[in-house]
């Protein structure tokens, strides 16, 4: 809503979020614990995914088609610079207030 109005992040993206950084994972618990859901989340080698994801760029760059795959790194990667340029800018005078519950 902030960005709405007249003058304000004209020519800006923002990835809002949180105080703190969340990993995906736990986004995913509190939420569900938020919703009363028991949530389990499972673990996989990731290595596989990164060996399909090589071979998938090979095979696409003879052809030059985009591969329709992200980088796996994508999943551990931190997300949280936006946050702290909508914050650290005064642009939009962003105060984040969720606060999570203690789990």
């Amino acid at each position: 809503m902030l960005a709405m109005e007249p003058g304000k992040g004209v020519g800006e993206a923002y990835l809002i979020a949180d105080e703190e950084y969340v990993t995906i994972e736990t986004l995913v618990r509190k939420t569900g614990t938020a919703l009363g859901v028991d949530v389990d989340v499972p673990h996989y080698p990731i290595m596989p995914l990164v060996i399909a994801g090589h071979i998938c760029e090979k095979v696409c760059k003879p052809f030059k088609i985009t591969p329709p795959i992200f980088r796996a790194g994508w999943i551990g990667s931190a997300r949280i610079g936006p946050l702290i340029s909508a914050r650290q800018n005064g642009i939009l005078g962003m105060i984040p207030r969720l606060i999570w519950m203690k789990a």
